[in-house]
Protein backbone atom coordinates (compact mmCIF):
# COMPACT_ATOMS: atom_id res chain seq x y z
CA UNK A 1 0.00 0.00 0.00
CA UNK A 2 1.60 3.44 -1.17
CA UNK A 3 2.24 5.95 1.92
CA UNK A 4 0.85 8.76 -1.03
CA UNK A 5 -3.42 9.43 -1.14
CA UNK A 6 -2.38 11.05 -4.43
CA UNK A 7 0.36 10.06 -7.03
CA UNK A 8 1.00 11.94 -10.27
CA UNK A 9 3.80 10.92 -12.72
CA UNK A 10 4.04 12.58 -15.90
CA UNK A 11 0.53 13.50 -16.08
CA UNK A 12 -0.56 15.09 -19.73
CA UNK A 13 -4.20 15.86 -20.75
CA UNK A 14 -4.86 17.01 -24.46
CA UNK A 15 -8.02 17.57 -25.89
CA UNK A 16 -9.31 17.72 -29.49
CA UNK A 17 -11.97 20.11 -30.26
CA UNK A 18 -13.41 21.47 -33.48
CA UNK A 19 -12.52 25.03 -35.28
CA UNK A 20 -14.19 26.78 -38.10
CA UNK A 21 -14.19 30.27 -39.66
CA UNK A 22 -16.96 32.08 -39.12
CA UNK A 23 -19.87 32.36 -41.82
CA UNK A 24 -22.69 30.20 -43.19
CA UNK A 25 -20.96 28.86 -45.76
CA UNK A 26 -17.74 27.32 -43.01
CA UNK A 27 -20.17 26.42 -41.07
CA UNK A 28 -21.71 23.77 -44.15
CA UNK A 29 -18.21 22.89 -45.06
CA UNK A 30 -17.41 22.02 -40.91
CA UNK A 31 -20.04 19.54 -41.85
CA UNK A 32 -18.80 17.62 -44.51
CA UNK A 33 -15.11 18.24 -43.77
CA UNK A 34 -14.56 18.96 -39.87
CA UNK A 35 -10.87 20.47 -38.76
CA UNK A 36 -9.72 20.15 -35.30
CA UNK A 37 -7.20 21.08 -33.17
CA UNK A 38 -5.39 19.81 -29.75
CA UNK A 39 -5.73 21.61 -26.86
CA UNK A 40 -2.43 20.49 -24.35
CA UNK A 41 -4.12 20.91 -21.01
CA UNK A 42 -1.86 19.11 -18.90
CA UNK A 43 2.06 18.96 -19.58
CA UNK A 44 4.11 16.45 -17.30
CA UNK A 45 2.72 17.38 -14.73
CA UNK A 46 3.93 15.29 -10.99
CA UNK A 47 3.60 15.28 -7.83
CA UNK A 48 2.41 13.34 -4.31
CA UNK A 49 0.01 14.21 -1.67
CA UNK A 50 0.32 12.67 1.70
CA UNK A 51 -2.68 11.64 4.03
CA UNK A 52 -4.27 14.27 6.21
CA UNK A 53 -2.09 17.45 3.75
CA UNK A 54 -4.70 20.20 2.82
CA UNK A 55 -2.70 21.42 -0.63
CA UNK A 56 -3.77 24.52 -2.50
CA UNK A 57 -4.15 23.82 -6.34
CA UNK A 58 -3.25 27.27 -8.00
CA UNK A 59 -3.33 29.28 -11.24
CA UNK A 60 -4.95 31.66 -13.38
CA UNK A 61 -7.98 30.61 -15.37
CA UNK A 62 -7.24 27.86 -18.34
CA UNK A 63 -3.47 26.80 -16.36
CA UNK A 64 -5.07 23.08 -16.10
CA UNK A 65 -6.60 22.97 -11.94
CA UNK A 66 -9.95 21.98 -12.81
CA UNK A 67 -8.87 19.10 -15.77
CA UNK A 68 -6.39 17.54 -13.48
CA UNK A 69 -9.11 17.91 -10.39
CA UNK A 70 -11.41 15.43 -13.09
CA UNK A 71 -8.61 12.95 -13.54
CA UNK A 72 -8.15 12.70 -10.01
CA UNK A 73 -12.04 12.08 -9.41
CA UNK A 74 -11.82 9.83 -12.57
CA UNK A 75 -14.13 12.09 -14.86
CA UNK A 76 -11.42 12.27 -16.90
CA UNK A 77 -8.99 9.92 -18.86
CA UNK A 78 -5.05 11.15 -18.70
CA UNK A 79 -3.57 11.30 -22.22
CA UNK A 80 -0.32 10.28 -20.94
CA UNK A 81 1.43 9.55 -17.33
CA UNK A 82 0.36 7.46 -14.52
CA UNK A 83 -2.57 8.27 -11.72
CA UNK A 84 -3.48 6.59 -8.47
CA UNK A 85 -5.74 7.83 -5.80
CA UNK A 86 -5.58 5.29 -3.01
CA UNK A 87 -4.12 3.18 -4.54
CA UNK A 88 -6.64 3.23 -7.03
CA UNK A 89 -7.07 3.59 -11.14
CA UNK A 90 -9.03 6.92 -11.07
CA UNK A 91 -10.65 6.18 -14.45
CA UNK A 92 -11.80 3.11 -13.92
CA UNK A 93 -14.27 4.35 -11.30
CA UNK A 94 -14.44 0.98 -9.04
CA UNK A 95 -17.19 1.37 -5.86
CA UNK A 96 -14.20 1.03 -3.32
CA UNK A 97 -12.36 4.63 -5.13
CA UNK A 98 -16.08 6.08 -5.41
CA UNK A 99 -16.32 5.08 -1.64
CA UNK A 100 -13.04 7.02 -0.75
CA UNK A 101 -13.40 10.28 -3.04
CA UNK A 102 -15.34 13.01 -3.00
CA UNK A 103 -15.42 15.66 -5.86
CA UNK A 104 -17.17 19.51 -4.67
CA UNK A 105 -17.09 21.38 -8.18
CA UNK A 106 -18.47 25.35 -8.11
CA UNK A 107 -21.58 24.42 -10.59
CA UNK A 108 -24.83 22.89 -9.26
CA UNK A 109 -24.15 20.16 -7.21
CA UNK A 110 -26.39 17.08 -5.99
CA UNK A 111 -28.69 18.86 -3.89
CA UNK A 112 -29.93 21.38 -6.40
CA UNK A 113 -30.05 18.64 -9.07
CA UNK A 114 -31.84 16.06 -7.65
CA UNK A 115 -33.28 17.76 -4.04
CA UNK A 116 -34.10 20.87 -5.38
CA UNK A 117 -37.89 21.16 -4.29
CA UNK A 118 -37.40 18.79 -1.35
CA UNK A 119 -35.65 19.43 2.29
CA UNK A 120 -32.18 19.30 2.81
CA UNK A 121 -32.36 15.75 5.05
CA UNK A 122 -34.52 14.34 2.21
CA UNK A 123 -31.60 14.90 -0.34
CA UNK A 124 -29.15 13.84 2.38
CA UNK A 125 -31.64 10.69 2.66
CA UNK A 126 -30.71 9.58 -0.96
CA UNK A 127 -26.99 9.95 -0.35
CA UNK A 128 -28.03 7.70 2.95
CA UNK A 129 -29.39 4.84 -0.08
CA UNK A 130 -26.97 5.55 -2.56
CA UNK A 131 -23.89 4.55 -0.37
CA UNK A 132 -25.96 1.80 1.73
CA UNK A 133 -25.58 3.53 4.67
CA UNK A 134 -26.89 2.19 8.16
CA UNK A 135 -29.03 4.64 9.93
CA UNK A 136 -27.22 5.28 13.05
CA UNK A 137 -24.00 6.22 10.67
CA UNK A 138 -26.28 8.74 8.59
CA UNK A 139 -27.55 9.72 11.87
CA UNK A 140 -24.73 10.52 13.10
CA UNK A 141 -22.75 11.86 10.43
CA UNK A 142 -25.60 14.37 9.48
CA UNK A 143 -25.87 15.61 12.81
CA UNK A 144 -21.96 16.17 13.96
CA UNK A 145 -21.46 17.51 10.18
CA UNK A 146 -24.30 19.85 10.05
CA UNK A 147 -23.30 21.13 13.81
CA UNK A 148 -19.42 21.55 12.30
CA UNK A 149 -21.04 23.83 9.34
CA UNK A 150 -24.08 25.53 11.85
CA UNK A 151 -27.13 24.44 9.26
CA UNK A 152 -28.98 22.47 11.52
CA UNK A 153 -31.65 25.39 11.33
CA UNK A 154 -31.87 24.54 7.41
CA UNK A 155 -32.06 21.06 7.17
CA UNK A 156 -35.97 20.78 7.12
CA UNK A 157 -36.38 23.43 4.09
CA UNK A 158 -36.83 22.83 0.70
CA UNK A 159 -33.32 23.58 -0.95
CA UNK A 160 -34.71 25.96 -3.47
CA UNK A 161 -35.45 28.38 -0.65
CA UNK A 162 -31.69 28.44 0.68
CA UNK A 163 -29.32 31.20 0.25
CA UNK A 164 -26.51 30.49 -2.31
CA UNK A 165 -24.23 29.96 0.74
CA UNK A 166 -26.63 28.01 2.67
CA UNK A 167 -26.80 25.54 -0.12
CA UNK A 168 -23.14 25.76 -0.65
CA UNK A 169 -22.71 24.42 2.76
CA UNK A 170 -25.37 21.95 2.70
CA UNK A 171 -23.57 20.32 -0.49
CA UNK A 172 -20.64 20.08 1.17
CA UNK A 173 -22.16 18.20 4.23
CA UNK A 174 -24.03 16.41 1.64
CA UNK A 175 -20.87 15.55 -0.37
CA UNK A 176 -18.93 13.56 2.97
CA UNK A 177 -21.65 12.11 4.67
CA UNK A 178 -20.07 8.92 3.19
CA UNK A 179 -16.74 10.19 5.17
CA UNK A 180 -14.62 10.58 2.07
CA UNK A 181 -10.21 9.93 2.64
CA UNK A 182 -9.73 12.47 -0.57
CA UNK A 183 -11.90 15.61 -0.82
CA UNK A 184 -11.06 17.52 -4.11
CA UNK A 185 -12.80 21.37 -3.92
CA UNK A 186 -13.03 23.18 -6.80
CA UNK A 187 -13.45 27.04 -5.96
CA UNK A 188 -15.55 25.98 -2.65
CA UNK A 189 -16.06 30.31 -1.43
CA UNK A 190 -17.50 31.14 -4.66
CA UNK A 191 -20.07 33.47 -3.95
CA UNK A 192 -20.23 33.39 -0.24
CA UNK A 193 -19.98 36.00 1.97
CA UNK A 194 -16.82 36.60 4.19
CA UNK A 195 -18.63 34.90 7.40
CA UNK A 196 -19.70 31.99 5.52
CA UNK A 197 -16.26 31.74 4.35
CA UNK A 198 -14.77 32.09 7.49
CA UNK A 199 -17.19 29.21 8.60
CA UNK A 200 -16.03 27.01 5.69
CA UNK A 201 -12.14 27.37 6.25
CA UNK A 202 -12.75 26.56 10.38
CA UNK A 203 -14.85 23.58 8.54
CA UNK A 204 -12.13 21.72 6.39
CA UNK A 205 -9.40 21.96 9.21
CA UNK A 206 -11.64 20.80 11.60
CA UNK A 207 -12.72 17.80 9.36
CA UNK A 208 -9.18 17.15 8.50
CA UNK A 209 -8.13 17.06 11.91
CA UNK A 210 -11.34 14.68 12.94
CA UNK A 211 -10.62 11.83 9.92
CA UNK A 212 -7.06 12.38 8.93
CA UNK A 213 -8.95 12.95 5.37
CA UNK A 214 -6.80 14.44 2.47
CA UNK A 215 -7.96 17.73 0.77
CA UNK A 216 -6.74 19.51 -2.84
CA UNK A 217 -8.18 22.62 -3.40
CA UNK A 218 -8.14 24.95 -5.83
CA UNK A 219 -9.39 28.86 -5.70
CA UNK A 220 -8.65 32.13 -6.99
CA UNK A 221 -9.70 33.22 -3.75
CA UNK A 222 -6.24 33.23 -2.10
CA UNK A 223 -7.30 33.69 1.42
CA UNK A 224 -8.67 29.75 1.21
CA UNK A 225 -5.28 28.94 0.56
CA UNK A 226 -3.59 30.79 3.04
CA UNK A 227 -6.54 29.72 5.44
CA UNK A 228 -6.12 26.28 4.87
CA UNK A 229 -3.53 24.58 2.86
CA UNK A 230 -0.24 24.17 4.22
CA UNK A 231 1.61 23.54 1.15
CA UNK A 232 1.14 24.78 -2.79
CA UNK A 233 1.41 23.72 -5.87
CA UNK A 234 1.32 26.37 -8.92
CA UNK A 235 0.74 25.95 -12.66
CA UNK A 236 0.35 27.84 -15.57
CA UNK A 237 -0.42 26.14 -19.14
CA UNK A 238 -0.22 22.72 -18.17
CA UNK A 239 3.56 23.13 -16.42
CA UNK A 240 4.09 22.64 -12.74
CA UNK A 241 5.81 25.74 -11.79
CA UNK A 242 6.31 25.76 -8.05
CA UNK A 243 5.49 23.08 -5.40
CA UNK A 244 5.96 23.57 -1.75
CA UNK A 245 4.52 25.52 1.73
CA UNK A 246 3.58 29.27 1.35
CA UNK A 247 6.62 30.74 3.53
CA UNK A 248 9.19 29.01 0.97
CA UNK A 249 7.04 30.84 -1.78
CA UNK A 250 7.04 33.98 -0.31
CA UNK A 251 11.08 33.64 0.30
CA UNK A 252 11.38 32.43 -3.01
CA UNK A 253 9.07 36.05 -4.94
CA UNK A 254 9.91 38.56 -1.92
CA UNK A 255 12.85 37.37 0.48
CA UNK A 256 12.10 40.59 1.94
CA UNK A 257 9.49 41.95 4.80
CA UNK A 258 7.82 45.07 5.19
CA UNK A 259 8.33 47.65 8.20
CA UNK A 260 5.15 49.86 8.90
CA UNK A 261 6.78 53.03 11.23
CA UNK A 262 4.94 55.40 12.73
CA UNK A 263 6.54 58.53 14.71
CA UNK A 264 5.65 60.85 18.03
CA UNK A 265 5.93 63.49 15.32
CA UNK A 266 5.90 64.40 11.48
CA UNK A 267 9.39 62.41 10.74
CA UNK A 268 12.26 64.12 9.25
CA UNK A 269 13.58 63.69 5.51
CA UNK A 270 16.93 62.96 7.04
CA UNK A 271 15.34 59.72 9.18
CA UNK A 272 14.51 58.68 5.48
CA UNK A 273 17.83 59.33 3.90
CA UNK A 274 19.55 57.22 7.36
CA UNK A 275 17.25 54.18 6.04
CA UNK A 276 17.95 54.54 3.15
CA UNK A 277 21.61 54.22 3.30
CA UNK A 278 21.12 50.97 4.62
CA UNK A 279 21.99 48.24 1.93
CA UNK A 280 18.63 46.38 1.21
CA UNK A 281 16.06 48.65 2.47
CA UNK A 282 13.67 50.66 0.61
CA UNK A 283 11.21 53.26 1.34
CA UNK A 284 7.66 51.48 0.23
CA UNK A 285 5.02 54.60 1.42
CA UNK A 286 4.94 58.17 3.21
CA UNK A 287 2.24 59.58 5.02
CA UNK A 288 2.41 62.37 7.22
CA UNK A 289 4.11 60.75 10.28
CA UNK A 290 4.66 57.22 9.09
CA UNK A 291 6.87 55.60 6.75
CA UNK A 292 6.55 52.32 5.48
CA UNK A 293 9.59 50.18 4.48
CA UNK A 294 10.96 47.39 3.01
CA UNK A 295 14.11 44.98 3.94
CA UNK A 296 15.83 41.94 2.97
CA UNK A 297 14.95 38.92 5.21
CA UNK A 298 17.84 38.60 6.59
CA UNK A 299 18.32 42.40 8.02
CA UNK A 300 14.40 43.01 9.14
CA UNK A 301 15.04 42.39 12.97
CA UNK A 302 18.40 44.43 12.64
CA UNK A 303 16.41 46.98 11.25
CA UNK A 304 13.70 46.79 12.88
CA UNK A 305 15.98 47.09 16.87
CA UNK A 306 17.86 49.96 15.12
CA UNK A 307 14.45 51.77 14.63
CA UNK A 308 13.39 51.31 17.64
CA UNK A 309 16.76 52.68 19.77
CA UNK A 310 17.43 55.65 17.62
CA UNK A 311 13.99 57.31 17.35
CA UNK A 312 10.60 58.19 18.80
CA UNK A 313 8.36 56.08 17.69
CA UNK A 314 4.30 55.57 18.18
CA UNK A 315 4.10 52.27 16.77
CA UNK A 316 6.25 49.89 14.48
CA UNK A 317 4.78 46.96 12.82
CA UNK A 318 6.79 43.93 11.03
CA UNK A 319 4.83 42.90 8.12
CA UNK A 320 4.94 40.08 5.28
CA UNK A 321 3.50 40.13 1.99
CA UNK A 322 0.08 38.32 1.32
CA UNK A 323 -0.35 35.19 -0.35
CA UNK A 324 -2.28 37.42 -2.67
CA UNK A 325 0.82 40.02 -3.28
CA UNK A 326 3.53 36.50 -4.14
CA UNK A 327 0.92 35.04 -6.62
CA UNK A 328 0.03 38.33 -8.57
CA UNK A 329 3.94 39.24 -8.31
CA UNK A 330 4.85 35.10 -9.49
CA UNK A 331 2.60 34.79 -12.37
CA UNK A 332 2.91 38.35 -13.21
CA UNK A 333 7.07 38.30 -13.79
CA UNK A 334 6.26 34.79 -15.26
CA UNK A 335 4.55 36.86 -18.27
CA UNK A 336 6.96 39.17 -18.36
CA UNK A 337 9.55 36.39 -19.13
CA UNK A 338 7.66 35.16 -21.80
Amino acid sequence: MSRYVIEVANLTKIYRRQVKEAGLIESVKSIFKPLYEEVEALRGVSFNVGEGEIVGYIGPNGAGKTTTLKILAGVLFPTEGEVRVLDEIPYKRSKKFLSKVSFIMASRGFLEEVAWDLPVLDGFYFIKEIYNLSYSEYKNRVDKLSEMMKIEDILKSPVRNLSHGQRKKAEIVANLLWEPKLILLDEPTLGLDIFSQNELHNFLKEYVKDYNATVMLTSHNMKDIEKCASRVIMIDKGRKLYDGDIEGLKKKIFGRKFIKICFDEVFDENIEKKLLSVEGVAVISKEENCLTISAEESISKDVAKEILNKYNISDIEIMEPTLEEVVYRFYSEGKEND
